[in-house]
C-alpha cells in the first residue's frame, strides 16, 4: 500500500475520514482516536484518527488534505488544526476544506447549510443561503487555522469548493462574507458521463465511448472542459487558483442494484478500455491548459460495483497494462 501511494503528491483524505453524512463528529473528546480497535471510513461513521492521517502523509511525504465534519465545535477545529500544524513534517502542505459538497443535497451538511443559511436569512433561495452559510462557516475554519500556522503559513493552503455543474454558484461562495480574500484555491469535480437514459441503451463498450464524447451528453469530455473553462474565467479576477477536489469517469447507474446487472457489465469494460486512458490524458490536459493545478482523482484502488467504477485499479497489484485510468494519472 505505502509503496503504491507514494506516486501521488498530495492525499485527500475525505473519504478516510468519514465526514460525509455524518452527524456524530462534533467534539473532539468523540472522534475517532488511536486506542479504538477498529476504524471505518464509511458514510457517517467516525473515520481514522487524524494521528494516521498525519502519520501516512509524513511517511509518504505527500501533502495532505484535510475536511472539517460539517458540525464540528470550534475546540475541534482548534484541536485539529494545531495537531495538524505540530505534527505535518514542515516542508509539507496542508490543504483545509470546510466539510464536503456542501453544494450537493443529497448529503446531509448540505441539507444543514441550507437550513442553517435559511435560519440566518442568508438569501431567500434556499440554495444560495446554504452557499453563503458554506462560505461563513469557511471562513471561520480558516482564520482558526490560520492561527495554528501562525509563522508557517505558507503551508496552509485554504480551499473552498464548489459546484462543478453549475458555475453560476461559483461568484455567490466566493463573495459570501468576502472569503475570496482568504482563499488560496477553488476547487471544482470534473467529471466526464453520460445520462441515466443514454446509459441504459447502450449494447457495447463502442456505445460508452461515443456517449463521453457526444456534444449532445451535457457532460461528456468536451462539455466537462468547457464548464472547467467557465469556472477559470470566472476566478479569474480574484486571482484564486482552479483545482479539482475530485474528477475522472463518472460512470454509474443508480438504479441498478448488482454489478452484474445491465448496464454495469459494460460500464466495467469501458473503465478497462485503452480508450479511457485516452478520456484521462484529454481531461488532464486541457485541465492543465484552463489553468487548473491540482487535480485529485477519485479515488485510490477499490472494487467495482453497482455503485460506481471509482478505483484508479481494481486492486493494489493489478498491472498497469490493464488499469488505463491508472497509466493516464501517473503520466499527469
Amino acid at each position: 500500500y505505502l509503496n503504491f501511494m507514494r506516486q501521488f503528491r498530495t492525499l485527500r483524505f475525505m473519504g478516510m475520514s468519514g465526514i460525509t453524512r455524518n452527524e456524530r463528529q462534533v467534539s473532539w473528546t468523540r472522534r475517532a482516536n488511536l486506542q479504538e480497535a477498529t476504524w471505518s471510513g464509511g458514510y457517517g461513521e467516525r473515520g481514522i484518527p487524524v494521528e494516521v492521517m498525519v502519520d501516512l502523509a509524513n511517511r509518504l511525504n505527500a501533502n495532505a488534505w484535510f475536511n472539517i465534519p460539517h458540525l464540528a465545535d470550534q475546540d475541534y477545529i482548534q484541536q485539529f488544526a494545531r495537531y495538524v500544524a505540530r505534527n505535518l513534517r514542515p516542508n509539507l502542505k496542508a490543504y483545509i476544506e470546510y466539510s464536503n459538497e456542501m453544494w450537493n443535497t443529497a448529503f446531509s451538511q448540505a441539507q444543514y447549510a441550507q437550513r442553517e443559511g435559511y435560519r440566518d436569512q442568508l438569501d431567500a433561495d434556499p440554495l444560495l443561503a446554504g452557499l453563503k452559510f458554506y462560505s461563513f462557516r469557511s471562513l471561520q475554519v480558516f482564520r482558526t487555522w490560520d492561527q495554528a500556522f501562525q509563522g508557517n503559513r505558507q503551508r496552509l493552503v485554504r480551499v473552498l469548493s464548489g459546484w462543478a455543474g453549475n458555475p453560476a454558484t461559483t461568484a455567490p461562495i466566493l463573495t459570501g462574507s468576502n472569503v475570496y480574500r482568504e482563499t488560496d484555491a477553488f476547487a471544482i469535480a470534473p467529471y466526464f458521463y453520460a445520462s441515466q437514459e443514454a446509459l441504459m441503451q447502450v449494447r457495447s463498450v463502442d456505445d460508452v465511448f461515443r456517449l463521453i464524447n457526444d456534444p449532445q451528453q451535457h457532460y461528456s469530455v468536451d462539455n466537462t472542459l468547457n464548464i472547467v473553462n467557465k469556472h477559470a474565467e470566472i476566478l479569474k479576477p480574484y486571482k484564486i487558483p482552479l483545482v479539482a477536489y475530485e474528477g475522472g469517469q463518472h460512470l454509474v447507474h443508480y438504479g441498478t442494484q448488482s454489478k452484474r446487472q445491465h448496464p454495469n457489465p459494460i460500464l466495467a469494460a469501458a473503465n478497462r478500455d485503452p480508450r479511457m486512458e485516452q478520456a484521462y490524458i484529454r481531461l488532464l490536459q486541457d485541465f492543465r491548459q484552463a489553468g487548473g493545478t491540482l487535480f485529485m482523482a477519485f479515488s485510490s484502488p477499490r472494487i467495482n460495483g453497482h455503485y460506481g467504477f471509482w478505483g484508479i485499479k481494481e486492486y493494489l497489484n493489478e498491472p498497469p497494462a490493464q488499469t488505463p485510468k491508472y497509466r493516464a494519472l501517473t503520466r499527469f
